[in-house]
């Protein structure tokens, strides 16, 4: 049985997929099981997979008619055999010693999931999140401590993940969140450390990304906000730890833009409990809203065109 398997949903992405797949076979750490899980691809990524599983025989691909992230991640976890699991979108890549700083600390510490920091890598910038590192008991602690609502900067045991039955639901983009959630108040140990980072790197045609996606990003946001907060509610999560969840789910799952049209805002507001968080958002959009008046007002004033009047 290996130590570590990596599972790697690959759907379209052989302009990256390279840099993912030598990150991982560049690890400081040997003992991996690399599960690859062909979602569909119409590119050149079946035949990239093909030469490096040639080369190296820690490479196993599992090939599926197009099913989406969540489903692939899902089919890997049943082909993966390994003492511990963790996730890599095949269009990020990973430090040379993530893997290492992550095992060491999981079987030092006996932990059920160990995060770590990542690192977000766009055109014009690179940003860094920093954690505390130590073991987080609370359930609230936890929760605030996410760097995101993404399954990737975290290593997880997979008896822990058997044991609670944690998948991700298909078809459904956000489909990280409600399982990130689950792993936060679930774990019996939750352990976060400064090395070891995952490389996050903004992709324009991803699927939080892509502008012709925006549609179904609004609505699978909406059903996976719901079966967040549906989760606190069947496991009577105190007021405290709901409004954490609320916040969470304002921070990376809600759309803020849309927070301004009427129908957006009472749909989001159906589901989440009023937060300082909110009401900050809806602040920010408000004022936002009220200085572009007075700005466009000003401008046909003076006969100024704008983007709106040109």
């Amino acid at each position: 049985m290996p130590a570590v398997s990596i599972i790697i949903p690959v759907y379209n992405t052989e302009k990256y997929l390279q840099r993912c797949l030598d990150s991982v076979l560049n690890q400081t750490f040997s003992d991996l099981e690399i599960i690859c899980v062909n979602d569909g691809s119409t590119d050149n990524s079946l035949n990239l997979l093909q030469n490096y599983a040639q080369h190296d025989k820690r490479i196993k691909i599992v090939t599926q008619t197009n099913q989406g992230q969540s489903q692939a991640r899902n089919n890997g976890m049943l082909q993966a055999s390994g003492k511990y699991f963790c996730f890599l979108d095949s269009d990020d890549f990973l430090d040379d010693n993530f893997i290492e700083c992550l095992y060491k600390k999981a079987e030092k510490e006996k932990a059920d999931v160990v995060m770590t920091g990542t690192r977000h890598i766009s055109k014009t910038k690179i940003t860094m999140d920093y954690l505390f590192e130590g073991a987080l008991s609370s359930f609230c602690d936890r929760v605030k401590s996410l760097p995101h609502g993404g399954a990737c900067n975290k290593l997880y045991s997979r008896d822990f993940l058997n044991k609670y039955h944690l998948t991700f639901p298909a078809g459904l983009y956000f489909e990280d969140n409600p399982f990130t959630i689950q792993v936060c108040y679930f774990a019996n140990k939750f352990v976060t450390i400064h090395s070891g980072g995952y490389n996050y790197v903004y992709n324009g045609f991803s699927t939080t990304q892509d502008p012709q996606k925006e549609q179904k990003r609004l609505t699978d946001g909406l059903i996976i906000t719901k079966k967040i907060m549906d989760f606190t509610v069947f496991y009577h999560l105190p007021p405290r730890e709901r409004k954490v969840v609320s916040d969470f789910c304002l921070k990376y799952i809600i759309n803020h833009r849309k927070l301004a049209e009427d129908n957006y805002r009472l749909d989001v507001l159906s589901l989440i409990e009023k937060t300082k968080t909110f009401y900050r958002l809806y602040s920010k959009i408000r004022l936002k809203a009220i200085r572009k008046n007075i700005k466009n007002f000003f401008a046909r004033l003076l006969g100024i065109k704008t983007k709106k009047s040109a």
